[in-house]
C-alpha cells in the first residue's frame, strides 16, 4: 500500500532508463535528429544528389518502427499483473486515481521541494511556493476554496485519460496489425486505408501530446520534468558533410535549433502553473 506521495515521483525523476523523464527525453532527441537529417537528404534531392536506396529504406524504417514502438511504451495501459508493472503516463494516472486520498490540500503543500539543498530556504520562498501551489490545487480539486483534508478531482486525471486513449488509437492499431503482427486482412478495420495511418505529422501530434501529458501529471507532485533537447558539448551534426554540401549543413543546422525552439515552446506552454490543460488546446482556469 502506498503511504505517502513521493512515491509517484520515482515514475518521473528516476536515474532508470524506464522512468518517464527518460523516455521523453529519449522521444525528443530521435525526432530532432531524424527530421533534421530528413530534411537535409530532401535539400539534396532537390539538387539531383541521390543517396543509396537501401540506406534511406532502413534510416526511415528504423525511425518510424523506434518512434511508434517507444510512444506505445510510454502509453502502454497499466498491466494489472504486479509482476509486469511498466512507467507509463496511463500507469501513473491508474495509480494516482487508486490512491487519490493521500492526494490532499494539505499534503500537497508539504511536498518536497525540488534542488531546496541548492539554495537558502527563506520565510518568503515558502511563502511563494504555498502561494504557488494553492493555486494549482484549486485547478487539480476543481476547488475554489479548498480546504486541507480535500483531495484533488478524478473528473480531471479522467477527462486527461481519455484524450491520451483517443489519440494512441491509431497508433495501437497500426502497431498491432502491421509491425508486431502479421494480421490477418479480414481482421482489419479499413484494409484500404490501414497502412496510412503513421505519418510525420501524427508522430509529431503524438510526441506533443506525450509533453503535454508528462508536464500536466507532474503538476500533481510540484516537480519540473524537463521536456526539451539536453544540451550538447559537441557538435551533434559532426560528421554528415560526408552525406551533405557545406550550405546543406547549415541549413540543418538552422533547422535542428528551430527543432529544439519547438519543443520548448511545447515545454513552457504547458508547464503554467495557473493553468492544466485537459487535452492539447482546451484548458481549465
Amino acid at each position: 500500500m502506498i503511504k505517502n506521495i513521493d512515491y509517484f515521483i520515482n515514475y518521473f525523476l528516476s536515474e532508470d532508463s524506464s522512468s518517464l523523464s527518460n523516455q521523453i527525453q529519449s522521444l525528443i532527441f530521435h525526432d530532432c535528429f531524424y527530421r533534421t537529417f530528413n530534411y537535409g537528404l530532401k535539400i539534396e534531392i532537390k539538387k539531383n544528389n541521390y543517396q543509396p536506396s537501401f540506406f534511406l529504406e532502413l534510416f526511415h524504417n528504423d525511425y518510424f518502427l523506434r518512434q511508434a514502438a517507444d510512444l506505445r511504451k510510454f502509453y502502454e495501459y497499466p498491466s494489472r499483473d504486479k509482476r509486469k508493472k511498466t512507467y507509463s503516463i496511463l500507469t501513473v494516472i491508474q495509480e494516482i486515481k487508486n490512491n487519490y486520498r493521500l492526494f490532499t490540500f494539505s499534503n500537497y503543500l508539504n511536498l518536497p521541494i525540488q534542488n531546496s539543498d541548492k539554495f537558502k530556504f527563506t520565510t518568503e520562498i515558502r511563502n511563494w511556493y504555498n502561494n504557488k501551489r494553492t493555486t494549482t490545487f484549486k485547478l487539480l480539486s476543481q476547488n475554489k476554496n479548498p480546504q486541507l483534508v480535500d483531495t484533488i478531482s478524478l473528473s480531471l486525471l479522467e477527462e486527461i485519460e481519455i484524450h491520451i486513449t483517443k489519440t494512441k488509437k491509431k497508433l495501437d492499431y497500426h502497431l498491432n496489425k502491421f509491425w508486431l503482427h502479421c494480421s490477418d486482412p479480414n481482421t482489419r478495420d479499413n484494409p484500404s486505408i490501414a497502412k496510412r495511418l503513421l505519418t510525420l505529422n501524427y508522430l509529431q501530434n503524438l510526441l506533443k501530446t506525450a509533453v503535454w501529458s508528462i508536464k500536466t501529471l507532474s503538476k500533481y507532485f510540484d516537480i519540473l520534468v524537463l521536456c526539451e533537447m539536453p544540451t550538447f558539448t559537441y557538435d551533434p551534426l559532426i560528421g554528415c558533410n560526408i552525406v551533405f554540401s557545406r550550405s546543406t549543413l547549415r541549413k540543418c543546422k538552422r533547422f535542428f535549433s528551430q527543432r529544439k525552439r519547438l519543443y520548448k515552446s511545447w515545454s513552457q506552454q504547458y508547464s503554467k502553473d495557473e493553468l492544466i490543460y485537459t487535452n492539447l488546446r482546451t484548458y481549465k482556469t
